[in-house]
C-alpha cells in the first residue's frame, strides 16, 4: 500500500453490530435506522427520510439529534426541515462522541392511526433505542444517566419557577404553609420524586419572595436539610443514615451556594434521605409519632397510655391499635423501650450514676432498672457501660 493514501477512519460501530441492532429494532418498533459519524454525515443503514427538500441540512439535523441526546440523557424526537420527526442516540467511547444511531424521517401525521397513538409509539421507540444501545455496550450508560439526572432536575427547577410566578403574591407564606408538609410527607413515605419536586418548589419560592437576600439561601438550606433528616428518622430511617451527611452539609454550607448547583445538591440528598425509609414503613403514622415525642419528653415519670392518647387527639382504643398495627407490640412494650433506649445513652455518654439514670428513665429504682435493663440488653448496666462509654464521658 502506498503511504500517500490515506487511513479510512474506523467507523463508530463495526458494521455486524449495527445490522443486528438494526434489524431487532426494526422488528421491535418498524423504524429505519441509519448510522452516522461524528459530524453527522451518514455512514450506512438505509435512508428512511424520503423528504426531498432540505437535503443540505440532513447532516446537522442528525448531528443536533446525537447532541440533544447526549446533553439531556435520552433521545429527544424533534422535527427536521421537512417536518418529519428525527431522534438518535449517542455512539461513544467512554466519554468521546463517536457517531449515533438515527431514526428520521417519521411522519407524525399518517393516514393510519390517529395523531396521539402514533406519538406514543414514537416515545416509546425513542426510549427503547437508548435501551437498546446501552444493553449492547455502544454507548456509555453512565454519563447518559448523571446527564439525564441533570437535565431532570433542570425542568424541574423551571416548572417550579413557572408555578410560583403564577402564584398569589405571598409566596413565602405558601412555601411554609403548603410546601414544607408537603416535603415532609414525601420524606415520610419514602417518595423520592415528590420529595425531590417539593425542594425545587421551596427553592423557587424562595428565589420569587426574595430575590435579593442571596444571604439567606444557606440558612434556608440547613433549616430544609434538619427537616428532611428528622421526618426520615421518624419516618423509620436509621438515625445514623439520615444524620450521616451532617459533617459534609455543615461544609457544603459554609461556602457561597450557586443556587442552581445547591438546588440540585438538595433534591439528591432529599431522593437519599426517602430512599432511606425501609419498604413499608413509609406510612408511619404522624400521630404516633407525635405520640413517641411526647413519651420521650415524659419518661422520667409514670406516662400512661391514655395521657398519651389524649396529647395526640386519639381515644385511647383507638391509639392501642394504632400502636399495635404500626409498631407491632403494645403501649406498655413501647414506654419500655424507650425507657431503656434512654439508659443506653445516658450509661455510655454520661457518668451519671446508675440511681440517677434509673430516675431519670422513669423506674421506680435501681433493683427495678437493673432487672429491666439485663431482661432487655442482655447486660447488666455497669457492664454495658464498661464496652460502650468513651474514655471521658460527657458532663
Amino acid at each position: 500500500m502506498s503511504h500517500d493514501c490515506k487511513r479510512q477512519a474506523e467507523p463508530p460501530i463495526p458494521l455486524a453490530e449495527f445490522r443486528a441492532i438494526a434489524l431487532a429494532y426494526r422488528r421491535r418498533f418498524g423504524f429505519v435506522l441509519a448510522c452516522c459519524g461524528p459530524s453527522g454525515d451518514l455512514l450506512f443503514g438505509n435512508r428512511a427520510c424520503r423528504a426531498t427538500r432540505a437535503k443540505d441540512s440532513c447532516a446537522g439535523c442528525r448531528l443536533a439529534a446525537v447532541n440533544e441526546a447526549l446533553r439531556w440523557g435520552e433521545p429527544c424526537v424533534s422535527l427536521c426541515p421537512a417536518g418529519l420527526a428525527i431522534w438518535a442516540v449517542p455512539l461513544m467511547r467512554n466519554a468521546r462522541v463517536t457517531g449515533g444511531l438515527v431514526a428520521a424521517g417519521v411522519n407524525l401525521e399518517p393516514e393510519s392511526a390517529p395523531p396521539a397513538e402514533i406519538l406514543r409509539h414514537v416515545r416509546s421507540a425513542a426510549q427503547g433505542l437508548l435501551e437498546i444501545a446501552e444493553q449492547r455496550n455502544v454507548t456509555n450508560g453512565a454519563l447518559l444517566g448523571v446527564n439525564r439526572a441533570r437535565g431532570r432536575q433542570e425542568r424541574e427547577r423551571a416548572e417550579a419557577i413557572h408555578e410560583f410566578k403564577s402564584a398569589p403574591p405571598d409566596r413565602m407564606r405558601r412555601v411554609y404553609l403548603i410546601e414544607e408538609p408537603s416535603l415532609l410527607a414525601a420524606v415520610s413515605r419514602g417518595d423520592r420524586r415528590g420529595a425531590r419536586g417539593a425542594v425545587q418548589r421551596i427553592l423557587a419560592g424562595f428565589r420569587s419572595a426574595a430575590p435579593d437576600r442571596p444571604d439567606l439561601l444557606n440558612d434556608l438550606a440547613l433549616e430544609i436539610l434538619v427537616m428532611m433528616a428528622r421526618a426520615a428518622i421518624e419516618a423509620g430511617a436509621e438515625p445514623a443514615e439520615a444524620l450521616g451527611g451532617h459533617a459534609r452539609w455543615r461544609r457544603r454550607l459554609a461556602e457561597p451556594q450557586d443556587e442552581r448547583a445547591l438546588g440540585a445538591w438538595l433534591s439528591e440528598t432529599a431522593e437519599r434521605l426517602a430512599a432511606a425509609i425501609p419498604k413499608g414503613v413509609g406510612h408511619f403514622n404522624a400521630s404516633l409519632a407525635k405520640a413517641v415525642a411526647f413519651i420521650e419528653k415524659n419518661l422520667s415519670r409514670d406516662v400512661g397510655r391514655d395521657e398519651t392518647a389524649r396529647a395526640v387527639g386519639m381515644s385511647p382504643s383507638h391509639f392501642s391499635r394504632v400502636v399495635r398495627r404500626e409498631l407491632d407490640r403494645t403501649f406498655t412494650a413501647l414506654v419500655a423501650g424507650l425507657r431503656i433506649d434512654r439508659a443506653r445513652h445516658l450509661l455510655a455518654r454520661t457518668d451519671k450514676s446508675l440511681v440517677q439514670i434509673a430516675l431519670d428513665c422513669g423506674f421506680c429504682d435501681q433493683s427495678h432498672f437493673s432487672k429491666a435493663f439485663r431482661r432487655h440488653a442482655g447486660v447488666a448496666p455497669l457492664e454495658f457501660r464498661k464496652t460502650h462509654a468513651p474514655s471521658q464521658p460527657d458532663r
